[in-house]
């Protein structure tokens, strides 16, 4: 049998490169990625949270405004894609909000989801610090 060479030419690693030179990573560029907010739970307050509560569409839009938030990268990137950017003062019945973590230095937020529901969050570099989703706002008009 003659050895003959075959019609479809063989990959080989010495000549064929699978990625040009050009359209490598540069490890030291910045990674447009990185520059997104990071979601966390960590400052979560388990006793005014009443994300249990939220009805079929409210926490159905909840997961989206997540969704949104996770693509944003500042206060005019949230506002912009329709998240609330809303101060809450620590007074009246948002003073349950904060807590020994939560300082009322910090410049927490406030999102209406719909309705009446609302995410509370702040944010601290790029950390979207979530502190409570809750089912009905606070009575602002009452001192707590």
């Amino acid at each position: 049998m003659q050895n003959s060479r075959s019609p479809i030419s063989q990959w080989n690693p010495n000549k064929n490169k699978i990625l040009d030179d050009r359209l490598t990573i540069n490890p030291s560029a910045k990674d447009p990625e990185g520059e997104i907010f990071h979601i966390s739970f960590k400052y979560y307050n388990d006793k005014i949270c009443e994300i249990s509560l939220l009805q079929k569409n409210i926490a159905r839009q909840a997961l989206k405004n997540l969704k949104t938030i996770g693509r944003c990268f500042d206060l005019n990137s949230l506002k912009a894609n329709n998240i609330d950017i809303l101060h809450i003062a620590p007074s009246g019945a948002y003073k349950k909000l904060f807590t020994r973590s939560i300082t009322e230095d910090i410049d927490l937020r406030e999102h209406k989801i719909q309705g009446t529901s609302r995410l509370y969050y702040f944010i601290s570099s790029k950390m979207f610090y979530i502190v409570a989703f809750t089912n009905a706002h606070f009575e602002t008009n009452k001192q707590g």
